[in-house]
């Protein structure tokens, strides 16, 4: 509330602030319920990778069959963007290996391993750079849990999958190819309305917003009514998370979203251990998920404004909640295990 009187556009303010407090509180109650519930989440894990899977491959079946074209012209899933659904994808893998059974038949095998491929390779038919760079994160994180033949199997394949990509002549490539020309600062080269030249264009700009309002910001989602898109008579929101909190609410509201992530986080890397050996199964699902999800959040953020996507809102929230949590958890066991020892 305080960063409403610094507000460019007050009722836009307001509103996003109102959507986005509904989404923290209804985050919050779901953590609460599905953590403190003891429901068994391993048992849906499954079933819900399954759903995700079908739903959106019929809907890439008839992208790429009858030409059926969502509104931007990529192929999104049930989203309306191409990123949120990417991130939303690889969510629910990680969702699906943190919490898989611990047993599985053969044959649940073979379908869990061809969901988890059917999943990357939509990822991959979407075009979205973001999804590229969370799909390696996910690779490298969950192949700590392989042996180290396997591991080096898997580096293998992600190395040889994307120097495919990059020597082929295919849509991936060729995004590829014009965002690197970006990133090297050849945008003069660049059409004014595709993705390259736009990232680096918002970036900068972006950037300036944030040095001129550094202490206060602009206010939420305002951003976007301070510049225009190149060719347009409207602006947008910076697509890239940490400048469009920064341009919100300056150095004050980036310290207060940033920091509860960035202890949660830490917070997992150090007390790992702990919580595999001293807690359940159960909890260290919960700590795996929370720190993959904790991870991609990191990265996405880079490429695309997450605060007011629902999904990702409750994902966030249940990763934090999840460290609380775990924490009185571990509280617990080690007083049992000291006064067992003492004994």
């Amino acid at each position: 509330m305080l960063f409403t009187f610094f507000a460019y556009d007050r009722s836009e303010h307001l509103k996003v602030l109102v959507v986005t407090t509904f989404y923290m509180l209804t985050s919050i109650f779901l953590a609460d319920m599905l953590i403190k519930s003891r429901l068994r989440l391993d048992n849906y894990s499954f079933q819900m990778l399954f759903i995700w899977t079908f739903a959106n491959l019929v809907l890439l079946f008839l992208f790429f069959i009858f030409d059926f074209k969502p509104g931007k012209g990529d192929f999104s899933g049930v989203f309306h963007d191409r990123n949120v659904f990417a991130i939303t994808t690889l969510l629910v893998i990680g969702f699906s290996i943190s919490f898989r059974k611990s047993k599985f038949s053969i044959f649940e095998q073979y379908i869990f391993s061809a969901n988890l491929f059917i999943c990357f390779g939509m990822v991959i038919a979407s075009k979205s750079i973001t999804g590229l760079l969370g799909m390696l994160v996910i690779c490298f994180l969950y192949s700590f849990k392989l042996t180290l033949t396997k591991r080096l199997w898997i580096f293998l394949f992600v190395f040889i999958s994307l120097l495919c990509l990059l020597v082929t002549d295919n849509p991936i490539s060729e995004r590829l190819v014009r965002f690197g020309i970006a990133l090297f600062g050849d945008t003069d080269s660049l059409r004014n309305s595709e993705s390259a030249y736009l990232r680096v264009f918002l970036i900068k700009t972006g950037i300036e917003i944030a040095k001129d309002n550094i202490l206060f910001g602009v206010g939420l989602n305002n951003a976007s009514q301070l510049f225009n898109w190149p060719g347009r008579e409207f602006g947008s929101f910076l697509h890239n998370n940490y400048l469009d909190i920064l341009t919100s609410g300056g150095i004050p509201l980036f310290i207060v979203y940033y920091t509860p992530l960035l202890y949660a986080w830490s917070w997992l890397i150090k007390n790992r251990k702990k919580v595999k050996n001293l807690l359940s199964k159960r909890n260290y699902d919960l700590w795996e998920f929370s720190f993959i999800s904790l991870s991609l959040k990191f990265v996405y953020d880079l490429t695309w404004t997450s605060y007011f996507e629902f999904f990702l809102v409750v994902t966030v929230t249940f990763s934090v909640y999840s460290v609380f949590y775990l924490k009185s958890q571990l509280r617990s066991a080690l007083i049992e295990h000291r006064q067992a020892t003492h004994f």
